[in-house]
Protein backbone atom coordinates (compact mmCIF):
# COMPACT_ATOMS: atom_id res chain seq x y z
CA UNK A 1 0.00 0.00 0.00
CA UNK A 2 1.47 3.41 -0.98
CA UNK A 3 2.32 5.81 1.74
CA UNK A 4 0.54 9.11 2.24
CA UNK A 5 3.69 10.97 1.19
CA UNK A 6 3.64 9.19 -2.19
CA UNK A 7 -0.10 9.84 -2.83
CA UNK A 8 -0.21 13.57 -2.06
CA UNK A 9 2.08 14.72 -4.92
CA UNK A 10 -0.20 12.88 -7.39
CA UNK A 11 -3.42 14.61 -6.22
CA UNK A 12 -2.93 18.03 -7.90
CA UNK A 13 -2.16 16.39 -11.23
CA UNK A 14 -5.16 14.06 -10.90
CA UNK A 15 -7.46 16.97 -10.01
CA UNK A 16 -6.23 19.02 -12.97
CA UNK A 17 -6.84 16.14 -15.36
CA UNK A 18 -10.45 15.89 -14.16
CA UNK A 19 -11.35 19.58 -14.35
CA UNK A 20 -9.36 20.59 -17.44
CA UNK A 21 -11.95 19.37 -19.96
CA UNK A 22 -14.69 21.28 -18.16
CA UNK A 23 -12.57 24.44 -18.13
CA UNK A 24 -11.79 24.14 -21.80
CA UNK A 25 -15.47 23.62 -22.65
CA UNK A 26 -16.61 26.62 -20.58
CA UNK A 27 -14.05 28.95 -22.10
CA UNK A 28 -14.24 27.75 -25.69
CA UNK A 29 -14.89 30.28 -28.42
CA UNK A 30 -18.43 30.03 -29.89
CA UNK A 31 -18.82 29.04 -33.51
CA UNK A 32 -18.29 32.11 -35.70
CA UNK A 33 -21.41 33.52 -37.37
CA UNK A 34 -20.88 34.71 -40.91
CA UNK A 35 -22.98 37.34 -42.69
CA UNK A 36 -23.02 38.50 -46.26
CA UNK A 37 -25.00 41.22 -48.05
CA UNK A 38 -26.62 40.52 -51.41
CA UNK A 39 -28.57 42.82 -53.72
CA UNK A 40 -30.22 42.75 -57.12
CA UNK A 41 -32.52 44.79 -59.38
CA UNK A 42 -35.57 43.52 -61.25
CA UNK A 43 -37.56 45.25 -63.97
CA UNK A 44 -40.77 46.65 -62.52
CA UNK A 45 -44.19 45.83 -63.97
CA UNK A 46 -46.73 48.45 -62.84
CA UNK A 47 -49.68 47.10 -60.89
CA UNK A 48 -48.13 43.66 -60.27
CA UNK A 49 -48.01 41.95 -56.89
CA UNK A 50 -45.08 40.81 -54.78
CA UNK A 51 -44.56 37.69 -52.66
CA UNK A 52 -41.67 37.12 -50.26
CA UNK A 53 -40.97 33.77 -48.62
CA UNK A 54 -38.41 33.85 -45.84
CA UNK A 55 -37.45 32.07 -42.63
CA UNK A 56 -35.60 33.16 -39.54
CA UNK A 57 -35.47 36.85 -40.38
CA UNK A 58 -37.28 40.10 -41.03
CA UNK A 59 -38.95 41.25 -44.24
CA UNK A 60 -39.62 44.80 -45.47
CA UNK A 61 -41.64 45.68 -48.56
CA UNK A 62 -42.10 49.38 -49.24
CA UNK A 63 -42.49 51.88 -52.04
CA UNK A 64 -39.63 53.99 -53.37
CA UNK A 65 -39.08 56.54 -56.12
CA UNK A 66 -36.90 54.36 -58.33
CA UNK A 67 -37.99 52.87 -61.67
CA UNK A 68 -36.99 49.27 -60.92
CA UNK A 69 -37.49 46.90 -58.03
CA UNK A 70 -34.53 46.89 -55.68
CA UNK A 71 -33.95 43.82 -53.47
CA UNK A 72 -31.44 43.72 -50.63
CA UNK A 73 -30.74 40.89 -48.21
CA UNK A 74 -28.35 40.12 -45.39
CA UNK A 75 -27.76 36.38 -45.16
CA UNK A 76 -26.28 34.67 -42.11
CA UNK A 77 -24.93 31.22 -41.37
CA UNK A 78 -22.47 29.46 -39.12
CA UNK A 79 -20.82 28.03 -42.24
CA UNK A 80 -18.86 30.29 -44.57
CA UNK A 81 -18.96 27.61 -47.25
CA UNK A 82 -22.74 27.28 -47.17
CA UNK A 83 -23.14 31.05 -47.10
CA UNK A 84 -21.02 31.37 -50.24
CA UNK A 85 -23.39 29.06 -52.13
CA UNK A 86 -26.65 30.55 -50.82
CA UNK A 87 -28.58 32.53 -53.43
CA UNK A 88 -30.95 35.47 -53.34
CA UNK A 89 -33.60 34.80 -55.98
CA UNK A 90 -36.35 36.77 -57.71
CA UNK A 91 -38.62 35.53 -60.49
CA UNK A 92 -41.78 36.60 -62.29
CA UNK A 93 -44.67 34.15 -62.29
CA UNK A 94 -47.34 33.73 -64.95
CA UNK A 95 -49.51 36.55 -63.58
CA UNK A 96 -46.46 38.87 -63.36
CA UNK A 97 -46.23 38.40 -59.59
CA UNK A 98 -42.68 38.95 -58.36
CA UNK A 99 -41.56 36.14 -56.06
CA UNK A 100 -38.52 36.68 -53.80
CA UNK A 101 -36.78 34.00 -51.76
CA UNK A 102 -33.42 32.71 -50.54
CA UNK A 103 -32.17 29.34 -51.77
CA UNK A 104 -29.81 27.48 -49.43
CA UNK A 105 -27.34 24.79 -50.56
CA UNK A 106 -29.07 21.49 -51.17
CA UNK A 107 -32.43 23.21 -50.96
CA UNK A 108 -32.45 22.82 -47.20
CA UNK A 109 -32.01 25.71 -44.76
CA UNK A 110 -30.33 24.76 -41.49
CA UNK A 111 -31.81 25.94 -38.23
CA UNK A 112 -29.13 28.57 -37.56
CA UNK A 113 -29.37 30.10 -41.03
CA UNK A 114 -31.56 33.05 -41.99
CA UNK A 115 -31.94 36.28 -43.87
CA UNK A 116 -33.25 39.82 -43.50
CA UNK A 117 -34.87 40.83 -46.80
CA UNK A 118 -35.83 44.30 -48.01
CA UNK A 119 -37.80 44.90 -51.21
CA UNK A 120 -38.26 48.42 -52.61
CA UNK A 121 -40.89 48.85 -55.35
CA UNK A 122 -42.35 51.77 -57.32
CA UNK A 123 -45.76 50.25 -56.54
CA UNK A 124 -47.46 46.93 -55.84
CA UNK A 125 -51.04 45.71 -56.15
CA UNK A 126 -50.98 42.84 -53.67
CA UNK A 127 -48.43 41.84 -51.02
CA UNK A 128 -47.91 38.31 -49.67
CA UNK A 129 -45.20 37.82 -47.03
CA UNK A 130 -44.33 34.64 -45.11
CA UNK A 131 -41.51 34.60 -42.57
CA UNK A 132 -40.58 33.47 -39.06
CA UNK A 133 -38.58 34.85 -36.15
CA UNK A 134 -38.66 38.34 -37.57
CA UNK A 135 -40.62 41.55 -37.99
CA UNK A 136 -42.58 42.20 -41.19
CA UNK A 137 -43.09 45.78 -42.40
CA UNK A 138 -45.19 46.92 -45.37
CA UNK A 139 -45.34 50.61 -46.32
CA UNK A 140 -46.78 52.69 -49.14
CA UNK A 141 -48.21 49.82 -51.20
CA UNK A 142 -51.69 48.69 -52.28
CA UNK A 143 -53.94 45.68 -52.79
CA UNK A 144 -54.56 42.91 -50.28
CA UNK A 145 -51.66 42.47 -47.85
CA UNK A 146 -51.36 38.95 -46.39
CA UNK A 147 -48.70 38.68 -43.67
CA UNK A 148 -47.62 35.72 -41.55
CA UNK A 149 -44.68 35.60 -39.16
CA UNK A 150 -43.73 34.49 -35.66
CA UNK A 151 -41.72 35.98 -32.82
CA UNK A 152 -41.87 39.33 -34.55
CA UNK A 153 -44.02 42.40 -35.04
CA UNK A 154 -46.29 43.28 -37.94
CA UNK A 155 -46.17 46.91 -39.12
CA UNK A 156 -48.32 48.28 -41.96
CA UNK A 157 -48.17 51.94 -42.95
CA UNK A 158 -49.97 54.01 -45.62
CA UNK A 159 -51.52 50.96 -47.27
CA UNK A 160 -54.31 51.29 -49.84
CA UNK A 161 -56.04 47.95 -49.50
CA UNK A 162 -57.12 45.16 -47.22
CA UNK A 163 -54.74 44.00 -44.47
CA UNK A 164 -54.62 40.51 -42.97
CA UNK A 165 -51.85 39.45 -40.61
CA UNK A 166 -50.98 36.90 -37.96
CA UNK A 167 -48.00 36.58 -35.62
CA UNK A 168 -47.07 35.16 -32.23
CA UNK A 169 -45.10 36.97 -29.56
CA UNK A 170 -45.18 40.22 -31.47
CA UNK A 171 -46.83 43.62 -31.52
CA UNK A 172 -49.32 44.79 -34.15
CA UNK A 173 -49.32 48.24 -35.75
CA UNK A 174 -51.23 49.70 -38.69
CA UNK A 175 -51.40 53.37 -39.72
CA UNK A 176 -53.39 55.11 -42.45
CA UNK A 177 -55.05 52.11 -44.07
CA UNK A 178 -58.04 52.41 -46.42
CA UNK A 179 -59.79 49.02 -46.25
CA UNK A 180 -60.54 46.33 -43.69
CA UNK A 181 -57.95 45.20 -41.13
CA UNK A 182 -57.71 41.75 -39.55
CA UNK A 183 -54.71 41.27 -37.27
CA UNK A 184 -54.00 38.53 -34.72
CA UNK A 185 -51.19 38.06 -32.23
CA UNK A 186 -50.29 36.76 -28.80
CA UNK A 187 -48.20 38.44 -26.13
CA UNK A 188 -48.20 41.78 -27.88
CA UNK A 189 -49.82 45.19 -27.85
CA UNK A 190 -51.82 46.52 -30.82
CA UNK A 191 -51.92 50.05 -32.24
CA UNK A 192 -54.26 50.87 -35.12
CA UNK A 193 -54.34 54.53 -36.22
CA UNK A 194 -56.66 56.19 -38.75
CA UNK A 195 -58.24 52.95 -39.91
CA UNK A 196 -60.35 53.51 -43.02
CA UNK A 197 -62.38 50.29 -42.92
CA UNK A 198 -63.72 47.58 -40.61
CA UNK A 199 -61.27 46.60 -37.87
CA UNK A 200 -60.82 43.22 -36.20
CA UNK A 201 -57.87 42.80 -33.87
CA UNK A 202 -57.25 40.03 -31.35
CA UNK A 203 -54.26 39.57 -29.07
CA UNK A 204 -53.35 38.44 -25.57
CA UNK A 205 -51.26 40.01 -22.84
CA UNK A 206 -51.27 43.39 -24.50
CA UNK A 207 -53.04 46.72 -24.54
CA UNK A 208 -54.83 48.20 -27.56
CA UNK A 209 -55.14 51.67 -29.02
CA UNK A 210 -57.43 52.11 -32.03
CA UNK A 211 -58.60 55.19 -33.93
CA UNK A 212 -60.85 55.23 -36.99
CA UNK A 213 -60.92 57.73 -39.84
CA UNK A 214 -63.72 60.34 -39.97
CA UNK A 215 -65.58 58.47 -42.76
CA UNK A 216 -65.25 54.96 -41.28
CA UNK A 217 -68.68 53.53 -40.39
CA UNK A 218 -67.21 50.43 -38.74
CA UNK A 219 -67.62 47.85 -37.45
CA UNK A 220 -64.81 47.50 -34.89
CA UNK A 221 -64.15 44.26 -33.02
CA UNK A 222 -61.36 44.18 -30.46
CA UNK A 223 -60.38 41.46 -28.01
CA UNK A 224 -57.43 41.17 -25.65
CA UNK A 225 -56.46 39.93 -22.19
CA UNK A 226 -54.36 41.52 -19.47
CA UNK A 227 -54.47 44.88 -21.20
CA UNK A 228 -56.45 48.09 -21.48
CA UNK A 229 -58.32 49.26 -24.60
CA UNK A 230 -58.56 52.85 -25.87
CA UNK A 231 -60.88 53.38 -28.85
CA UNK A 232 -61.55 56.66 -30.69
CA UNK A 233 -64.38 56.59 -33.24
CA UNK A 234 -65.03 59.07 -36.04
CA UNK A 235 -68.33 60.84 -36.83
CA UNK A 236 -69.37 58.29 -39.49
CA UNK A 237 -69.39 55.35 -37.06
CA UNK A 238 -72.80 53.65 -36.67
CA UNK A 239 -74.23 50.47 -35.20
CA UNK A 240 -74.54 48.72 -31.86
CA UNK A 241 -71.48 49.03 -29.65
CA UNK A 242 -70.87 46.47 -26.90
CA UNK A 243 -68.14 46.98 -24.31
CA UNK A 244 -67.01 44.54 -21.66
CA UNK A 245 -64.22 43.93 -19.17
CA UNK A 246 -63.72 42.14 -15.88
CA UNK A 247 -63.08 43.97 -12.65
CA UNK A 248 -62.01 47.20 -14.32
CA UNK A 249 -63.55 50.51 -15.36
CA UNK A 250 -65.42 51.34 -18.57
CA UNK A 251 -65.35 54.98 -19.65
CA UNK A 252 -67.53 56.34 -22.49
CA UNK A 253 -67.64 59.93 -23.71
CA UNK A 254 -68.47 61.90 -26.83
CA UNK A 255 -71.71 60.04 -27.65
CA UNK A 256 -74.34 62.55 -26.64
CA UNK A 257 -76.79 61.37 -29.33
CA UNK A 258 -76.31 57.65 -28.72
CA UNK A 259 -79.08 55.54 -27.18
CA UNK A 260 -78.01 53.63 -24.08
CA UNK A 261 -79.21 50.03 -24.06
CA UNK A 262 -77.38 48.68 -21.02
CA UNK A 263 -74.94 50.05 -18.48
CA UNK A 264 -73.91 47.96 -15.50
CA UNK A 265 -70.54 47.46 -13.87
CA UNK A 266 -68.38 45.71 -16.41
CA UNK A 267 -70.77 45.91 -19.40
CA UNK A 268 -71.97 48.81 -21.56
CA UNK A 269 -74.10 48.58 -24.71
CA UNK A 270 -75.36 51.49 -26.80
CA UNK A 271 -76.85 52.22 -30.21
CA UNK A 272 -75.54 54.79 -32.69
CA UNK A 273 -77.88 55.51 -35.57
CA UNK A 274 -80.24 52.86 -36.92
CA UNK A 275 -77.70 50.37 -38.29
CA UNK A 276 -77.81 46.95 -36.57
CA UNK A 277 -74.15 46.03 -37.26
CA UNK A 278 -72.48 44.98 -34.00
CA UNK A 279 -69.12 46.31 -32.83
CA UNK A 280 -67.56 44.83 -29.71
CA UNK A 281 -64.68 45.53 -27.36
CA UNK A 282 -63.71 42.93 -24.79
CA UNK A 283 -60.79 42.62 -22.39
CA UNK A 284 -59.89 41.11 -19.04
CA UNK A 285 -57.75 42.69 -16.35
CA UNK A 286 -57.85 46.00 -18.16
CA UNK A 287 -59.92 49.15 -18.49
CA UNK A 288 -61.94 50.20 -21.55
CA UNK A 289 -62.06 53.81 -22.74
CA UNK A 290 -64.17 54.76 -25.76
CA UNK A 291 -64.40 58.28 -27.11
CA UNK A 292 -66.76 59.55 -29.82
CA UNK A 293 -66.64 62.67 -31.98
CA UNK A 294 -69.26 64.67 -30.10
CA UNK A 295 -68.32 67.33 -27.54
CA UNK A 296 -69.27 66.69 -23.94
CA UNK A 297 -72.25 68.55 -22.51
CA UNK A 298 -71.37 71.89 -20.99
CA UNK A 299 -68.29 72.42 -23.19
Amino acid sequence: MPTLARVLPLFPALLLSLIAPALIGCGSTPTPRFTEDRSMSVRHIPGSSVAVVNANGSVTAESHSGQDVRIEARLSSDSAERLAFARLNAAREGDDRLRVWVEWPGGDRRGNEGANIRVYLPDANGVDIRSSNGTVRVAGLAGTADITTSNGSIVVQDHNGRVRGRTTNGTLRAENTTRSIELFSSNGAATILNAGGPVRVETTNGSMRVTTSPDNAGPVRLRTTNGSVALDLGPAFVGRLRLGTSGERISVQGFERARMIESRGDTVEMQLGTDDTVSAVRTTNGSVRVRGPEPLSGR
